[in-house]
This record gives C-alpha cells, sequence and structure tokens, in this order.
C-alpha cells in the first residue's frame, strides 16, 4: 500500500524522499489514529512491527489543521504522484491527505530508523502549495530479493535459514521451467570435523557446456582455467565478469540464459544472489516469488564421492556464550539504519549457528556483521554512518590461493595462512606426524612434510634441512608438500646401522638456529625418519637329478628389495636351469645370489651359509653343508665363492652329487645384509691356518685343495 502525505505551505528545503523499506512478509499498512494536541500532530504507520511504527511528527500544529484522510487516487493523481517520486515502482492504491494551515512555522521531526539528527523546517503558510513525501514503510513488496550465503548457512529470498552440515555440492539457483544456468555451491570443512563453510560457486550453463567457478581466493576459473578478471566487466560466455578488491561480481544479463537478471557478488566468504522480487527462480536460496517455497535440501550430482559422509565427533573447544553474545551485537544501535531495510533475526540466527559450535577466528568475528551490512548495501547504497561495516576493504584471505586439503585461515602467530581441513589432517594428528613415511629405494630416500600442518605448528619450511644443513627441503608450489631427498652420492649426513635382523639408514630433518645472534626462539623441531630393510629369509632351490627336473624358486622379501636365487650351468652364468635340465653327478652349478633394490656403495651382501637337505624343511636332520660361516666347506671339496661381502651379489659354485637311495635335494641359503664400511669383505684365510693346525693326519689333502680353490678366486695362500 501506498502512503503519501500532501502537506500546503512554503519549505525552504527540496522535497524529502525516504528510501522504501524491505519487511520479511507481505503485510498491509495500517493508519494510526491521528494525534493531536494543542502543539504537535503525529502521523503513524505500521510495518512488520506494529510495536515500532513510522511516525511523523509536526510540531507546531494545533487545532487549526482542518483535514487529514486516507483517498483513492485517480490515474491522473498517480501519474502526478509518479512524476514528483520517480522510485516508486508498483501501483498507487490509496494516499494520505492532509491540509495544514497554520498562522506560524512547523517543524517536521522525522523519528523514522531512528534517525536523530533529521529536521525539516517549514515556513509560514502562504498560498497552497503541495509537497509529496515518501513514507518508508508503505510499500510492501521490495523490488528485488536477496540470498545470502555464508559460513554454512543460507539465508533464503524470504528471510528462512538453512544448514548445510556436509561437503557437498547444492543448487542454489535455477530457473523454474528451463535449463539456462544452475548456481551450484560446494561446501568443506575447515577446522571442524562436524561443520562446513562455503567453499566455491560453480556457474554451470548447460547449453554450452560451460563451467565459471568463483573459488575463496578471488581466482576466477572457466572449464578448470585460470580466467583474468578486472574492475571492467569482461563478457565470458554470454556472463560479465568483473573483480576489485571486494569481490568477484558475476552478472546474467543474457536472457538466453536466464528471462530475469540475476546478479551474483562472491566476497570469498559469502555470497549474494541478487534478482528481481517474483523471479521464476528457485534453489536452496528459496523462490523469489513464493515465501512459502521449501527447498529440497539433496545434493547436486557434481559432488564428489562421499561428501556425505562426515565424522560424528566434534574436535574443538568453543566458548558458545562468548559466541552467542557476539552475534547479539548486530541489534545494536551501529546497524540500526539497516535494522528496518533487512530483518535481522535471520542474520542472528546464521550467526549463532555458526559461532555456538566454531570458535571465533579466521575472521567469523567480523563475517555476519559484514555480510549484513552488504545485504543492506546491495539494496540501498545510501546508508550514511552504516557503510564502515561493509566489505569495501579488500577481504579476507584474497589473492591466498590454497590446495584442496587446505583453506585459508589464521596461523598461531595471526598469520594469514594455508591450514590442513580438519578431516584430511584427523589421521597425521592421530598419529602425531607431519607427513607419510619415508619412500626408499636402492639407497636413497625422500620424505615430503605436509606443508599446511608445518603453518599450524607455526614452522617455517624454508629453516628446515636434514643433518647436513645443506640439505634443504623442497617446497611445490600447488601442493604445498616440503620434500627432502638424499641418495648414495650425496647422503646428507644419513647415519646407517644394522643387526641380525634389519639394516637402518637413519636421518633428521632440523630447523636452523634463530638469526641475528637471538637469545631465543619458539621452534623447537626435530623430525627423525629412518628407512628399514629387513634382512633376507631362508632361499631355497630344489633339484632333481637326471630323472627329473631342475626348478629355480625366487622369492621377493615383503620390502623395499628383492632377493634373488638363481642356477646356471656355465661359468659365465648365462645358461639358467630351465625345468627340464638333466644334470649329470659330479657336473659343476653355479649359484648367484642378488638383490634388487639396494645401493650396493651403503649395504652389501654376505652368504653366511648354504646346505643341502634330503627333504624340503630346511630343518632337516639330514644335512650336508657347503658354505660354513661365509667360507666353503673345506670337507666337501667342490666349493668356491667368489665377491662375498664385496656387493649386492654373489656366486658360489660346486659339483653335484646326491643323498643315498634318493636322487632330489633341496638347497638353502643364509645371506645377511652388511652396512657399509661396518663389514669388510668375507676372508677364508684364518680359516684356513686353524684347519691346518688342526687335521694334521689330512693335511696334504686337506692343503692342496683349498689352494686350487684359492687360486681360482685370485688369492694368494701360502703354507
Amino acid at each position: 500500500m501506498g502512503a503519501y502525505k500532501q502537506m500546503s505551505g512554503d519549505t525552504e528545503l527540496k522535497r524529502l524522499v525516504f528510501p522504501e523499506r524491505i519487511l520479511s512478509s507481505l503485510l498491509s499498512i495500517h493508519l494510526h489514529p491521528i494525534s493531536q494536541s494543542q502543539d504537535a500532530t503525529k502521523f503513524c504507520f505500521t510495518g512488520a512491527n506494529p510495536m515500532s511504527p513510522d511516525c511523523i511528527k509536526i510540531s507546531g500544529a494545533n487545532e487549526d489543521t482542518v483535514e487529514s484522510e486516507i483517498v483513492n487516487p485517480t490515474s491522473e493523481l498517480e501519474a502526478l504522484v509518479k512524476t514528483e517520486l520517480p522510485q516508486l515502482n508498483e501501483a498507487l492504491t490509496c494516499y494520505l491527505r492532509s491540509n495544514l494551515s497554520t498562522k506560524g512555522n512547523l517543524n517536521l521531526v522525522q523519528s523514522l530508523e531512528n534517525i536523530t539528527d533529521f529536521k525539516v523546517n517549514f515556513t509560514k503558510a502562504s498560498g497552497e502549495e503541495t509537497k509529496y513525501l515518501d513514507l518508508s514503510g508503505c510499500r510492501c513488496k521490495p523490488s528485488h530479493r536477496v540470498c545470502t550465503v555464508t559460513g554454512g548457512q543460507v539465508i533464503q529470498f524470504f528471510g528462512q535459514v538453512s544448514t548445510v552440515t556436509d561437503r557437498c555440492m547444492y543448487s542454489l539457483l535455477e530457473p523454474v521451467d528451463s535449463s539456462g544456468f544452475i548456481l551450484l555451491a560446494a561446501f568443506e570443512d575447515r577446522r571442524s570435523l562436524i561443520m562446513t563453510f562455503l567453499d566455491r560457486l560453480d556457474l554451470v550453463l548447460p547449453s554450452s557446456n560451460n563451467t565459471i567457478s568463483l573459488e575463496t581466493s578471488g581466482r576466477v576459473r572457466v572449464n578448470g582455467q585460470i580466467q583474468t578478471v578486472g574492475t571492467q566487466a569482461t563478457e565470458v560466455h554470454g556472463v560479465l565478469l568483473s573483480s576489485n578488491e571486494a569481490g568477484v561480481t558475476l552478472e546474467i544479463l543474457n536472457t538466453a540464459i536466464s528471462v530475469v537478471n540475476v546478479s551474483i557478488f562472491f566476497d570469498g566468504s559469502s555470497a549474494y544472489i541478487t534478482v528481481p522480487d517474483g523471479a521464476p527462480l528457485q534453489g536452496l536460496c528459496g523462490n523469489a516469488n513464493d515465501p512459502a517455497y521449501l527447498p529440497t535440501v539433496t545434493a547436486a550430482s557434481q559432488s564428489k564421492l562421499g561428501c556425505n559422509k562426515m565424522p560424528r565427533k566434534g574436535n574443538l573447544l568453543v566458548n558458545s556464550t562468548a559466541g552467542i553474545e557476539r552475534c547479539s551485537l548486530l541489534k545494536s544501535d551501529a546497524f540500526g539504519a539497516c535494522h528496518r531495510k533487512v530483518p535481522v533475526e535471520p542474520h542472528i540466527l546464521s550467526c549463532n549457528n555458526t559461532l555456538s559450535s566454531y570458535p571465533m577466528v579466521d575472521n567469523l568475528q567480523c563475517q555476519f556483521f559484514e555480510a549484513y551490512a552488504q545485504v543492506c548495501k546491495q539494496q540501498y547504497h545510501r546508508l550514511g554512518r552504516l557503510e564502515v561495516f561493509a566489505a569495501d576493504n579488500q577481504t579476507y584471505c584474497q589473492n591466498h590461493t590454497c590446495n584442496a586439503n587446505e583453506f585459508c585461515g589464521e596461523s598461531g602467530l595471526r598469520k594469514t595462512s594455508c591450514l590442513c581441513r580438519a578431516i584430511f589432517a584427523a589421521e597425521y594428528k592421530l598419529k602425531n606426524t607431519l607427513g607419510d613415511p619415508p619412500t626408499c629405494q636402492d639407497g636413497s630416500a625422500s620424505i615430503s612434510l605436509i606443508g599446511c600442518l608445518l603453518e599450524e605448528n607455526d614452522i617455517d619450511h624454508s629453516m628446515l634441512h636434514l643433518r647436513d644443513e645443506t640439505c634443504k627441503g623442497e617446497r611445490d608450489s600447488e601442493t604445498h608438500l616440503v620434500t627432502f631427498n638424499y641418495n648414495s652420492s650425496n647422503t646428507c649426513g644419513t647415519e646407517i646401522q644394522g643387526n641380525e635382523s634389519f639394516v637402518v639408514f637413519k636421518n633428521r630433518i632440523g630447523i636452523d638456529k634463530p638469526l641475528n645472534n637471538s637469545i631465543i626462539t619458539r621452534s623447537n623441531f626435530q623430525f627423525d625418519f629412518t628407512c628399514v630393510y629387513r634382512q633376507p629369509d631362508l632361499k631355497t632351490l630344489t633339484f632333481q637329478v637326471k630323472s627329473g627336473s631342475v626348478t629355480r624358486q625366487v622369492v621377493s622379501q615383503a620390502q623395499n628389495y628383492t632377493l634373488l636365487m638363481q642356477a646356471y650351468v656355465d661359468s659365465a652364468r648365462t645358461q639358467l636351469l630351465e625345468p627340464g635340465t638333466e644334470l649329470e653327478l659330479n657336473q659343476q652349478v653355479w649359484i648367484q645370489l642378488t638383490t634388487d633394490g639396494l645401493d650396493a656403495n651403503a649395504v652389501k651382501m654376505v652368504t653366511q651359509s648354504c646346505w643341502v637337505t634330503k627333504d624340503s624343511s630346511p630343518n632337516d636332520t639330514l644335512r650336508y653343508d657347503l658354505i660354513i660361516d661365509g667360507c666353503p666347506n673345506l670337507q666337501d671339496g667342490t666349493v668356491e665363492i667368489d665377491g662375498n661381502g664385496l656387493g649386492k651379489d654373489n656366486y658360489f659354485l660346486f659339483r653335484m652329487f646326491q643323498f643315498l637311495n634318493s636322487t632330489n635335494f633341496y638347497l638353502h641359503c643364509n645371506v645377511t645384509l652388511c652396512a657399509k664400511p661396518q663389514c669388510a669383505p668375507v676372508s677364508c684365510k684364518d680359516m684356513l691356518y686353524i684347519l691346518i693346525t688342526g687335521m694334521r693326519e689330512t693335511i696334504h689333502s686337506v692343503f692342496f685343495c683349498l689352494v686350487q680353490a684359492g687360486l681360482r678366486q685370485g688369492s694368494q695362500q701360502k703354507t
């Protein structure tokens, strides 16, 4: 309903026009009884809140005020009023006419919106001059509707509030009767395991198969590729894009995409979607033409798999009382200019829903204030002192790009950083680690620390190094992983240790000493990591002499290297024993043991013992030794060993035999890994002299066999 005041008299001021007030529902405006006294007349109009009407008080008016009534307008009067008040855009259904005459001055005191410094003086009446005033609150329907998405809260066109509780994508807005566009909002977790926040907007244009994405950093992508956007609007696939320090604006003005104009503003924290009142659009933002519309909260098909799976328990300690008290400041006089224009209750509710379960960090102490002020600014550009709350300066985290597992927030030192999302970081925090185990291969190692975990712990990655302080980490610009490497050419201070079960490579990531001769530090970081190689298990070869085939078995360790044992029939070790190969008794066979995946400069392999058994069990009581303590069994006389303990492989040879009454036997070998330089090549020289002195009755035959074996190995033996 329209209500307009018609006055007679001269005024020194221009015509006054009050901005329209947005109401949360369509309510009729009722004229209160005119209150008159000896020196004043008051007119009041009720809106959404009858306890807080819009009033004009005219001081100086008295019993000489002769006429005041509500009148139905004629078409001529409606045209005249709209000429005088061009901001009116709906039909004029009625108006208030008040004919005032007075012998003195009239003072018009405005109490609307609680703006205390508004005062107008009317001079002594002279003649019949009509003045028109637009009383805010008389027109119930606004020209535009705004949907606000802030945090995980959606304030719909008519003030209803929805909460998004998972990490899915939802349709905020799309046409009711067409498929011109779909505006999607992606929500992600931040510090909390159970709460999500707006993370990205995607405008999908199905007809052209294009997607325009607005990210929290202010970056714009078109079909995944970065799009440069400036202050001047640029048309991209029929959509206008522009950006400034406050955020990114996207406008749909193309009727082929939408039958009505749609404006989207995203400041990286909150999104504001403005559409004409009554627009045939709907989604999680509601329906701009139906205040009773209840959107269906269903994840969009573009959502990632498993997005609806969230942990059940929270992980944060929150002062709920402080958060709710903070939200109540939205009722303060600082926002008084907005209270009758934009209902504040939905914004208080969305603020409470967040800060009652989430700490006031990462600009949240201001975000809901800025959102409320921005809604006012979207619709009413002249807000006087309220504009100080609107996000006109550079928005929080703008131009600060984080990866998919991170969000932009405040570190412990109140520095804007990329911090880990709670669900991603939960596994690492449970294990009290800053990264995954090292990758170990062939004497080299690589380990990566997660950048956002370092940020959370206020650790400067550029200050980190291995034991050798010249070995610094490298930070990946996209993943933000900080990676350290060493190899056999540059061990970076790696320590190598070994025992009967393992060979262990040890290193450590530490932090530089404070610069500038500082006597204090707040970082005491030390991260030890190891590469462990398990000593190889027993290896077995099965031989079948004459009457069967010869089979070789290759068994890989469940570690980062492989141990092979292979049998050959030639000294060059090129002809493998294949199934079906026939062997003669006393025929020479070469057995080669090889490791794959070890660095020969750092680790050696030693064949400690080899023996044969009649049955497959290595613990069979019927056993014949070929190698004992790394040396040939002197009692056999056919065994020769080469390269034992010198590198990552070695071999030995012996002559075929068989157990009595059996054509089968099984060969078993025990090998160990030895960390350089802790082990030396196996030498059988000392064993030779011990055996000579202990077996004098067979000295010649034993000595002869050993000398022959020693000569074939290229060593010199003395009697």
